[in-house]
């Protein structure tokens, strides 16, 4: 599906196709990411479809594999998630044909597992949504085949989910999947009471923020399909951000430069260093994080002394060092 933009002052909406009622596709969690995927596959208009639907979500677009079956009425009947970030570690990032190869490896049993936790066989399937972009094309290629091969065998209906949309439809999820843990586990009436308001969803129209490795907008959902971006990242995004600067320190970035991050900022000062609030003054949705990233670096040379690389990506002694904590208390 499209997605409809702003940028400065022009207001872009677009329509996406129909069919991502029935599937939604998120990452990371990766679980989330194939819960994502069968979620606007089942979820995303739950309340149109019948409880015994049943769709299995594909993830491969980036470093993990993940597959989920989501039911017609939201609930997550099973998840699995193959991790690569011991295969991308010590190159400092994800390496696109060790990730497919991995893929590749991965997909088959990564799906075995979610059908026998959901406890059905392919043939029980209503449909299988996959995510196609955005992501690595070597990567995407993989999940694909695997969706349209299981779709051939039992003659299912193969559903193409947008990646950033299902990151924006998978709330419509969560909140119902909340509400029935709550009641399972007997909440009181009052909880139950808000347990099952929670039930029907966050309702259309609703503004997400979303946020990841590749990505970083502000959205206003209209309706399944119906977006409209009131703000992007006029240059990294903040996941970019957060892996660009880790690499810098010479921290490992094989799981993400944001927990790294997170850690090292754990032991900070937040106040140490003033960075500056990117595009405070600017009338718009619009984010920055280019101008903080290249702030980081000019402090750590300035006390660390010249050089932009720490460390490297393959060990030796990790600094320690107060500015992480102001980046990520800026950046947040």
């Amino acid at each position: 599906g499209r997605l409809s933009a702003r940028a400065g002052g022009d207001s872009r909406r677009c329509k996406g196709p129909s069919e991502t009622a029935l599937a939604l596709a998120t990452r990371r969690a990766c679980a989330v990411s194939a819960a994502g995927a069968a979620s606007a596959a089942a979820g995303a208009s739950a309340s149109a479809l019948a409880p015994g639907t049943l769709v299995l979500g594909i993830e491969s677009s980036c470093d993990d594999t993940g597959a989920a079956v989501v039911s017609g009425d939201g609930v997550v009947l099973g998840e699995a998630i193959a991790s690569q970030d011991a295969i991308h570690e010590r190159w400092g990032g994800v390496v696109p044909k060790l990730a497919e190869e991995a893929h590749a490896a991965a997909i088959d049993a990564v799906v075995d597992e979610v059908l026998g936790s959901a406890g059905i066989d392919a043939a029980q399937l209503s449909a299988v949504a996959v995510t196609v972009g955005p992501g690595l094309s070597l990567c995407l290629r993989v999940g694909v085949t695997k969706a349209h091969r299981i779709a051939r065998e039992h003659g299912l209906k193969v559903v193409d989910v947008h990646h950033m949309e299902a990151h924006a439809l998978v709330a419509r999820l969560t909140e119902r999947q909340k509400a029935r843990e709550a009641t399972a586990e007997g909440a009181a009436a009052a909880d139950a009471a808000v347990a099952s308001a929670a039930a029907e969803g966050v309702a259309f129209p609703f503004v997400c923020l979303l946020v990841s490795g590749g990505h970083s907008m502000f959205l206003l959902a209209h309706g399944i399909g119906d977006y409209t971006i009131l703000g992007t990242s006029l240059d990294d995004a903040v996941g970019e951000a957060f892996d660009k600067t880790a690499r810098l320190l010479g921290l490992p970035v094989g799981g993400g430069g944001g927990p790294a991050l997170e850690k090292l900022a754990a032991k900070g000062d937040p106040t140490a260093v003033p960075f500056r609030v990117p595009m405070r003054q600017k009338p718009t949705c619009d984010l920055s994080f280019a101008g903080l990233k290249t702030a980081v670096r000019y402090a750590a040379d300035d006390m660390l002394g010249g050089g932009t690389e720490r460390n490297g990506h393959s060990g030796g002694e990790r600094i320690e060092w107060e500015p992480s904590a102001a980046n990520e208390r800026i950046e947040w």
